[in-house]
């Protein structure tokens, strides 16, 4: 079996996953080489171009053992594909994609199947069961972080608990979905003031969860501040909840949230800077953040 993920990028199509039941074909396969796409929001996305490619979408995908990870990006939101040391621009991007795509490989190619050693004692007629448990629910954990030089928060830090039946973490492989939704009032007060707020996803990204990824206790991921920054977006309120769904092949999809995550850290200091200086930084600590949300 190998699973084929469509993912929305950036919230940018619909979501839809599905399980495709194979044949393991040895056919001929062109060498897949990875390009690194520039997004008109700025961000670089890597992946293989992948055959469905279309005059609507650029498909990127991503293999790893068995999973296959396929993210879609409309043309209009791609500003240039570079391939090693040449970069792709404008109308050259569509006249070289074709030879760009590559077909997705078969589970043999993407896990290579060794035969047992005789000589390794370890039991081959256990049952899976046995071996690793079934999920049975999903716990998440949320909390600001920094991961670059600066002193402003880079976004949040996500740990993902993917529990068996009787509470023990299991390790999975899979893909992952994070949400932060927010509630968006009007920090400015007076004749500004919204009477009623709104609610909304403000941000979301998607992970290809990996086995090695629990090596040291739970997954952890980055949901990172790109559409806005709290620090300077001051409509954004103080809490949020991020929402998580994991997608686990022969398993199913597990959901989690969590509650009450802050968005800025709790210093007084900083609620009165921004009340008579309209920042949360000192001029010493280089931190120039603008206000990005659009209501």
């Amino acid at each position: 079996m190998r699973l084929l993920v469509a993912i929305p990028a950036n919230n940018r199509l619909l979501l839809h996953l599905a399980v495709v039941a194979i044949a393991y074909g040895f056919g001929p396969f062109a060498m897949a080489k990875p390009v690194d796409v520039e997004l008109t929001d700025g961000d670089i996305v890597t992946g293989e171009v992948d055959t469905q490619t279309d005059g609507e979408r650029l498909w990127l995908r991503r293999e790893e053992a068995g999973v296959v990870l396929c993210s879609g990006y409309p043309w209009d939101e791609v500003q240039a594909i570079d391939r090693g040391q040449n970069r792709l621009v404008g109308t050259a991007i569509r006249k070289a994609i074709d030879e760009l795509k590559t077909p997705t490989k078969s589970v043999l190619e993407i896990v290579p199947v060794t035969p047992p050693d005789a000589s390794d004692s370890t039991p081959t007629n256990l049952p899976l069961a046995a071996a690793r448990p079934r999920i049975e629910s999903l716990h998440i954990e949320a909390q600001l972080a920094r991961w670059g030089r600066g002193t402003a928060n880079d976004g949040l830090r996500v740990f993902v608990f993917p529990l068996s039946a009787d509470g023990q973490l299991v390790p999975v492989r899979g893909q992952l979905d994070l949400s932060l939704f927010a509630e968006i009032t009007n920090a400015r007060g007076g004749e500004y003031t919204v009477l009623r707020p709104e609610f909304r996803e403000v941000e979301n990204t998607s992970e290809l969860v990996r086995m090695s990824d629990f090596a040291n206790g739970p997954a952890v991921y980055q949901l990172p501040f790109r559409r806005f920054h709290p620090d300077a977006d001051f409509d954004i309120a103080p809490g949020a909840v991020v929402h998580a769904r994991l997608g686990i092949p022969g398993q199913g999809v597990f959901e989690a949230s969590a509650d009450c995550v802050p968005t800025r850290n709790f210093s007084p200091i900083r609620d009165q800077l921004q009340l008579y200086q309209g920042q949360r930084f000192f001029t010493n600590e280089h931190v120039y953040l603008r206000p990005q949300l659009t209501r």
